[in-house]
């Protein structure tokens, strides 16, 4: 989460407005859109270019301007349950080319809920159809869900907006959407080793303000929250997108070592060697940049008498290493490793009854004109 915030921030974020736009769906289609990563990068690509096309619109510009923006895909919720949506960090505003092919950004100072809610519409009912297309849905189901109260179970939010200077706020955000399926200060366990609890972020709508799981029940909540194989978890796009050829010009307007302290570890890094070899970000690379983040403690600092730490010497010899660890109270016998094992073996079962219960047709509609 903070190697991917620092990435953004130090190198990919020029200092413009930012905005969030959060896109959910109702649960009835859900499912189809974290099983099937290619619907899933159809909706994500209506939903950009409709925002492109508001975007375009409000500031009255040609077909020439483009957004950017980067996209963070959740497939969890607060509840440690499967949830797809989306959090999009774009960029308030288009870039603007010239003749001579530099861009200019023109920022959107007033964003109405009638331009929010028209997008929406237009993302629903083009969802919808793709659901039909793919055979997800029949057409008389997805005509129904167009007519639910509530738009449906689909909402669209873009109340959040970071201002041009504010780094550090932009870097909260960037946390916020980058963030992991569960925080794992809000794990605790208990007198029982078969007992963990999940302290909630807010209450469910029956009241529930902590999950109690065991081990095993909180192994199986996460791991059905991980991404198919070769899925990314962000993708960037427009001007930001890899085969844009804006890119580099945006890019290189980002901000350099934002955090305090920062100096030192710039002096003390070759930036030249570091740019011959190839790499990317530095920031995947200054591994103290993100410990000073991570810990707001800058770790080549002494914490005794506030120097910078050096390296005195490289100590090789076993009988002085011994000497050391034994003095520090540290063990000087590594542990033993055991030897790798298969996967449990299962006796066969029969999953017919499973398949034809879940084929069945409910006897219930789904109703989403409640949203939690």
């Amino acid at each position: 989460m903070h190697e991917t915030t620092a990435n953004l921030v130090d190198n990919i974020f020029p200092k413009v407005p930012v905005r969030q736009w959060v896109l959910s769906f109702p649960k009835r289609i859900r499912c189809y859109l974290r099983i099937d990563s290619k619907l899933a990068s159809k909706v994500l690509k209506i939903f950009n270019l409709q925002l492109e096309q508001a975007y375009q619109e409000i500031l009255n510009v040609n077909e020439q301007a483009k957004i950017g923006g980067v996209n963070f895909i959740h497939r969890f919720g607060s509840f440690l349950n499967n949830n797809f949506h989306h959090h999009l960090v774009l960029m308030d505003g288009v870039f603007l080319p010239d003749p001579d092919g530099k861009l200019t950004f023109k920022s959107i100072q007033n964003l109405t809920e009638s331009t929010v809610s028209d997008i929406l519409n237009i993302v629903r009912k083009k969802t919808m159809k793709l659901l039909v297309k793919y055979d997800y849905l029949e057409q008389f189901e997805a005509d129904k869900m167009l007519t639910w109260k509530n738009n449906g179970g689909f909402s669209l939010n873009a109340k959040v907006r970071i201002e041009a200077n504010n780094r550090q706020g932009l870097v909260k955000l960037l946390s916020y959407c980058a963030r992991p399926p569960f925080a794992s200060n809000r794990l605790h366990r208990t007198t029982s080793p078969d007992i963990l609890i999940y302290k909630l972020k807010k209450p469910t709508y029956k009241g529930q303000t902590k999950l109690i799981l065991s081990p095993l029940e909180f192994v199986d909540k996460i791991v059905k929250l991980i991404p198919p194989p070769k899925i990314h978890r962000h993708r960037y796009i427009g001007v930001l997108a890899p085969n844009s050829p804006h890119r580099k010009q945006v890019i290189a307007q980002a901000d350099q070592f934002w955090n305090d302290g920062a100096e030192r570890i710039e002096e003390s890094v070759d930036v030249n060697n570091d740019e011959k070899s190839g790499r990317g970000s530095r920031s995947v690379h200054l591994w103290a940049m993100l410990l000073a983040r991570i810990y707001e403690v800058f770790p080549l600092i002494c914490p005794k008498c506030q120097q910078e730490m050096q390296i005195i010497a490289f100590i090789r010899d076993p009988e002085s290493i011994r000497s050391i660890l034994e003095c520090i109270g540290e063990p000087v016998i590594p542990p033993q490793l055991k030897p790798s094992r298969g996967p449990p073996e299962f006796d066969d079962f029969d999953q017919t009854n499973q398949c034809d219960a879940f084929n069945q047709s409910s006897e219930f509609e789904f109703d989403q004109s409640i949203s939690w």
